[in-house]
């Protein structure tokens, strides 16, 4: 195996790792909160923002329209949310968040910002903008590469 082969392989390794330690910790967050991921991310991303779209949603969630009517139905119904239709075309609502979705939301990035704190706080102080900036670079690597199916490449191979 060359070195290049290896690198890739540690770095699947220890991304395995990183991806279950996240999905735990999401799942702890949300499972706390009594909500879905899904919710927590609308919540968080209506918090501080005013009469906010659907599309605009949409488009700062990097969702479809119809997975985020979902749950913004869902937020609506617990009381989180609230919708503005406008009179000329009832298709078109603004989303607020009500009081008790504003509590919740503050409630999450309070809990998050402890955490995150600390956990930057384990990493060296010097290397703690480059382990910020490996994130934001694989991030955004990832949304470049998110219609770039493995699976169909691998089919189309063994043809």
């Amino acid at each position: 195996m060359n070195k290049a082969t290896n690198n890739v392989t540690d770095f699947r390794k220890h991304l395995r790792s990183f991806e279950r330690e996240i999905a735990e910790r999401l799942s702890f967050e949300t499972n706390c909160c009594g909500i879905t991921l899904a919710q927590c991310h609308v919540l968080l991303e209506l918090s501080g923002k005013d009469d906010v779209s659907i599309k605009e949603l949409s488009e700062s969630l990097e969702l479809d329209k119809s997975t985020l009517s979902r749950t913004i139905d869902s937020l609506y119904k617990i009381g989180f949310i609230k919708r503005a239709e406008n009179e000329e075309d009832r298709r078109f609502c603004k989303i607020n968040l009500t009081d008790s979705g504003k509590k919740m939301a503050q409630s999450i990035n309070n809990m998050c910002n402890a955490f995150y704190t600390e956990l930057l706080n384990q990493i060296q102080e010097d290397k703690r903008e480059n382990v910020i900036e490996s994130i934001i670079l694989l991030s955004n690597a990832l949304k470049k590469m998110r219609n770039n199916d493995c699976c169909k490449k691998n089919l189309i191979m063994e043809k």
